[in-house]
Parts: structure tokens; C-alpha cells; sequence
């Protein structure tokens, strides 16, 4: 009751360690063939053997006390413990890559609710201090250990009325002081403030309207160039619609854009070596749009989903687009789903499953952003590319079907047992399409994946 929650101390303890054993593959590149691009036989194979083993341990201990009459604050202490080491690595395996390195981070919170009355609003505001404490050794031979000290200090409120228009507003500020040591070195201190606003509007209990902004600024402290900063910028806006008809049967729609701009990223300086040159960062400002639209109709026991999204073109920025050939703008992309399930209940509830089929379209196969499990960083690349007798070329130079719209066929099976396990399968591209599933290099074929997730306490 909140007269007892006024005199009651709540201690909470949680930790979890984490040990994982994974293979590294770098993908296929073309090296010595134009005839077919999706063709692994006639493709060298880049790092085959190296894997990996990586540890993490977290903690936290959470204090919740009343120190004020009806907000009750919360101070909390933190560590996580993070390391990895490469093993079995493979003659391609980049040699800027660290075989091994570990980080930690301690810190310590304090959270306080305070209760404010705008006239007829309804208002929760927060105050939030924290410090950080950063130690991490490089995962590149060309970086340098950091230790980083984080002080940072947050104030956010809500507004909520509800009456014929349901309004709600959410905002919030925070800086950061960063003072970051690189291999012992001279502390470089730094102010790194952060903004955002967000809001919604309910016309009725069907329909609403909502929009956003955030901006924020930090360090690049994941990144070769740890005491570069870069901004982020978003600023989004979306319309929901949901209609019952029937007991259980309704139609929902959702229209969403989203203007980002964000720093390029990771990139390579030369772009004729991806794997002996060490990847630099950039921080300059790499500005995408999407636009999305969605619609879901749930009829007797049947699920029809649908969705699209558009992105429009965008312009390379880095030195990795020096290659004349990767300088043109990514093209216009698409990409959408639409699939039917069938829904239902067994055994009074027991057994709930989901089962149907789900049909992707890609316009192109062209990737904008592409994970280097090697470093542990997103690398920008301006286009998909081939290596052909010591010269960068695009994949879309070599098979029309890179550029071509691709239609891909799931099956998609989940089941909830017991209410304790839940059991997924995806059977991915029945058809072997053409499709990216490495990070380098496009390829076909049928995947299958099995997700397990089970409870052992109610």
C-alpha cells in the first residue's frame, strides 16, 4: 500500500555471466570469375577457420528508499565485465585486429521522482545523476587503451490530459562531461549535451498522432578514434489507426517517416584493401530518410500482415568511395513483406500457435551498412562490390539480378507451451533467391532457424 511503501527499504541483486564459443566468416569474394556472382564454387572463400570466445559478466545492486514523502528515490550500482579472444585465425585474417582484449565499466545512479501539478495535466518528472568509470583496451593495433570518466545529469517530464483529445508530451535534457584518458595520457575533457521532445495526440480511442526530435552529441569511444564526437539528429512522425469490428476481429494502419542524420561510421581509407588497411572513423554527417507503411487485419483466426518501407536514394560520403566506380548515390530501395497466419487456442490455452506464410520483396540487393565481426564495427560501404583482377567493381556490374528486385517465400511456425515455452521456427527463402546473408558477398539458399526460449520459474 503507499502507506507502507513510505516506510519500506527494497533491495534488489541481479548478475549473469555469459561464456560463447563463434565461428567468424568474413563472406566470399570474387576474385577470379564474372560469370556468376552468386556462385560459391567459383569464388574464394576469405577466413574460413577463425572463431572466437568471448565472456561477459553484469551486476547490479538497486536500492529503493523513501526519502521523500510520496517519490521514492532509487540508487543503484553497476558492473559489467566484458573480454574476447581470437582463435584458430585464418592466414586472411586482418592484421590490425587485436587477438585479444577485454573492457570494464563500474558506476553508480541516482534517480528521484518528483510529482508536479501543471493545472489540469498529469505530470512525472525525473531527476537522474550518473558516473561512469571506462576502461577498455583497444581491439586494433593501430588504437590505444582509453580510461574514461562519465559525470552526466538528466531532467525529463511527462504531461498527460486526458478529455476529449488525449495529449500527452514527453521531454528531457541531459550533458555529459567526458574526460577521457588515451593509453595514460592527458585527460581530454569534454561537454556533450543532448536534447529531445516527443509527443502524441488522440483524436479518439482509434485514432492518433505522434512526432519527435532528439539531439545528440558524444564520443566515438567504440571507434579507432576514440576522442572524436559526432552528432546524432532524428526527427520522426507517425499516424496509428485501429478499428474493432467484431469480438475479436479488427484493422490497424501505420504510416511512419523518419528523417537521421549520423556520423558515416567506420570506413576504410584505401578502398582497394578491406583487409589489411585498418578502418578509420568518420564523423561526418551521413542524412537518411524512411518512410514506412503498414496495415494488419485480424479476421476469425486468421492474421493478414503487410508492410512496406521506402528509402530514398543516398549519397556516399567516404574516402572509401575515392573507387570512381562506388561514387554514384544508392539508389532508390524498397522493402516489404506480406504474409497470413493462422491464430488459435488449444487445451483451454496451453497451447497457443501461430503458423502462415510470409512473402519478402527487396528492390535491390544493394546494402547500405554492413557488420565487420572482425572489429566489432559497422562499416559504411557505398556498394556492394567484386574484386576482378585487382580492380573494384560493382556486384551489379557482373549480375543483373544484385539490382533487380527479389521475391523471397517463408514459413513461419511459433507455439507458446504451457505458457512456459516458446517455440519458433523459420524456414527463410524456401525458393533460394538471391540474397545478402554475409556480411561481404551476396549469395542464394534455403536457411532454417529454430528459436527455444523456456521459463523455469512462473
Amino acid at each position: 500500500t503507499p502507506a507502507a511503501e513510505a516506510k519500506t527499504l527494497d533491495l534488489l541483486v541481479w548478475g549473469q555471466y555469459t561464456t560463447a564459443f563463434s565461428g567468424l566468416n568474413g563472406g566470399i569474394f570474387k576474385s577470379d570469375s564474372t560469370t556468376d556472382v552468386f556462385d560459391q564454387t567459383i569464388a574464394s572463400a576469405i577466413d574460413q577457420n577463425t572463431s572466437d570466445h568471448r565472456t561477459r559478466a553484469d551486476a547490479i545492486a538497486e536500492l529503493q528508499m523513501p526519502l521523500l514523502a510520496e517519490a521514492r528515490t532509487k540508487l543503484a550500482a553497476y558492473a559489467s565485465s566484458e573480454a574476447r579472444t581470437i582463435l584458430s585465425a585464418d592466414p586472411t585474417f586482418p592484421a590490425w585486429v587485436n587477438p585479444s582484449a577485454q573492457g570494464t565499466r563500474i558506476g553508480l545512479s541516482l534517480d528521484q521522482p518528483l510529482a508536479l501539478s501543471i493545472g489540469e495535466f498529469l505530470t512525472s518528472a525525473h531527476l537522474l545523476g550518473d558516473v561512469q568509470r571506462i576502461v577498455k583496451d583497444s581491439t586494433m593495433t593501430t588504437s590505444q587503451p582509453i580510461a574514461e570518466t562519465r559525470l552526466s545529469a538528466t531532467v525529463s517530464d511527462s504531461l498527460a490530459l486526458k478529455k476529449a483529445l488525449r495529449i500527452s508530451l514527453f521531454g528531457f535534457a541531459r550533458t555529459v562531461e567526458s574526460n577521457l584518458a588515451i593509453s595514460g595520457g592527458a585527460v581530454n575533457a569534454q561537454v556533450l549535451p543532448s536534447i529531445g521532445f516527443s509527443g502524441s495526440l488522440g483524436l479518439t480511442d482509434a485514432i492518433s498522432f505522434h512526432a519527435s526530435y532528439q539531439f545528440s552529441k558524444d564520443r566515438a569511444t567504440l571507434s579507432p578514434t576514440p576522442q572524436a564526437t559526432y552528432t546524432l539528429q532524428n526527427i520522426g512522425g507517425w499516424f496509428d489507426a485501429h478499428f474493432p469490428f467484431a469480438s475479436r476481429d479488427s484493422i490497424a494502419f501505420h504510416a511512419g517517416y523518419l528523417d537521421r542524420n549520423e556520423p558515416e561510421g567506420i570506413v576504410y581509407p584505401d578502398p582497394n584493401d578491406t583487409l589489411r588497411t585498418p578502418p578509420i572513423f568518420s564523423s561526418a554527417n551521413l542524412h537518411t530518410q524512411s518512410a514506412t507503411l503498414a496495415f494488419d487485419a485480424y479476421l476469425s483466426n486468421f492474421h493478414w500482415g503487410t508492410s512496406v518501407t521506402y528509402f530514398p536514394k543516398t549519397v556516399p560520403l567516404s574516402a572509401y568511395t575515392e573507387t570512381p566506380s562506388l561514387e554514384a548515390p544508392l539508389p532508390n530501395r524498397f522493402f516489404g513483406f506480406t504474409g497470413v497466419y493462422y491464430e488459435n487456442e488449444f487445451n483451454e490455452g496451453n497451447l497457443r500457435l501461430t503458423i502462415g506464410p510470409r512473402v519478402r520483396l527487396m528492390s535491390t540487393l544493394d546494402p547500405q551498412l554492413s557488420y565487420d565481426p572482425a572489429s566489432d564495427y559497422y562499416v559504411y560501404r557505398g556498394a556492394a562490390y567484386a574484386d576482378v583482377n585487382n580492380t573494384i567493381v560493382p556486384l551489379s556490374s557482373l549480375d543483373s539480378r544484385v539490382s533487380s528486385p527479389q521475391y523471397m517465400i517463408d514459413l513461419l511456425i511459433s507455439a507458446e507451451v504451457d505458457r512456459r515455452a516458446q517455440i519458433s521456427m523459420e524456414f527463410l527463402n524456401v525458393t533460394s533467391a538471391p540474397d545478402y546473408n554475409v556480411t561481404l558477398y551476396p549469395r542464394d539458399g534455403f536457411h532454417w532457424r529454430l528459436d527455444v526460449v523456456w521459463a523455469f520459474l512462473d
